[in-house]
């Protein structure tokens, strides 16, 4: 064999040797990562909006992001995002939903979120910034004891304001029938003097001359006497309500249960 035909294949074998090395090093681009680049870059083209749900986030409840592709792709991406409160990054908060531990009444927060594909990512998208809105009192309901009519009737009625704001309490219904509402306290008081009852009608007795009887009318129905709808409202300072319905039967001395 001769010289020039050895060098030839010291030379093809020392080039092979380098482009393995360099296959390792990743400084090569297979064919393998051409198609990966290529569906990144179109997973970073088409990477259209960012949005917060829901649309007037409270302090209640916990916050999401939902990102959006323009078009759909097969190429196996997922979403990083990262999370900002006031103006600081909460660290450490990378998924799709920010929990409500995390902000208040009045924080302003938005998010930034980017396609990743492999070692390769998208370009970065940020939200709009939402404000957390004022939350409604909460009410903790507690059942109703059996009670004796005639007699005085009690119930307190238990609430909190997820932002600490000061709450008040007050009778939507019945009015004018005795019940008392505390307004700081949500103590309910009604002192009940007898079972209610129909109206009575006159009608006359022919046959036995005895003139005017009462007897009831037999058009009313009489659970519409003996239940009561009591119905309570807690008010914050913000001016957000919440409301507490409660159903007695009197006849009965009970809750009326759904």
């Amino acid at each position: 064999m001769k010289k020039k035909d050895l060098l030839i294949i010291f030379l093809v074998f020392v080039g092979l040797i380098g482009f393995v090395m360099l296959l390792k090093r990743g400084d090569v681009i297979g064919p393998g990562k051409a198609n990966e680049i290529k569906r990144t870059r179109k997973v970073e083209l088409n990477l259209k909006k960012l949005e917060i749900i829901p649309e007037e986030p409270t302090s209640s409840d916990a916050v999401r992001a939902r990102a959006t592709l323009a078009k759909p792709t097969r190429a196996r991406y997922t979403y990083t995002y990262r999370w900002f409160v006031d103006g600081k990054e909460i660290h450490g908060q990378e998924k799709s939903v920010l929990s409500k531990d995390f902000f208040r009444k009045n924080s302003k927060i938005y998010c930034r979120a980017k396609a990743v594909l492999g070692t390769y990512e998208s370009k970065e998208r940020k939200s709009d910034t939402k404000k957390i809105l004022n939350s409604a009192p909460i009410i903790r309901r507690s059942p109703v004891e059996n009670f004796e009519v005639p007699g005085l009737f009690t119930y307190k009625v238990t609430a909190h304001d997820p932002d600490g704001d000061n709450i008040k309490y007050q009778l939507v219904a019945p009015l004018g029938k005795g019940v008392e509402l505390d307004p700081l306290t949500g103590e309910l008081t009604w002192d009940i003097p007898a079972i209610p009852e129909p109206p009575k009608l006159e009608s006359q007795g022919f046959e036995e001359g005895e003139g005017a009887v009462e007897e009831q009318d037999s058009s009313y129905n009489l659970a519409d006497y003996t239940r009561q709808l009591i119905v309570i409202e807690v008010i914050d300072s913000d001016g957000a309500t919440a409301r507490i319905s409660i159903r007695l039967d009197l006849a009965q001395g009970r809750e009326i249960t759904l």
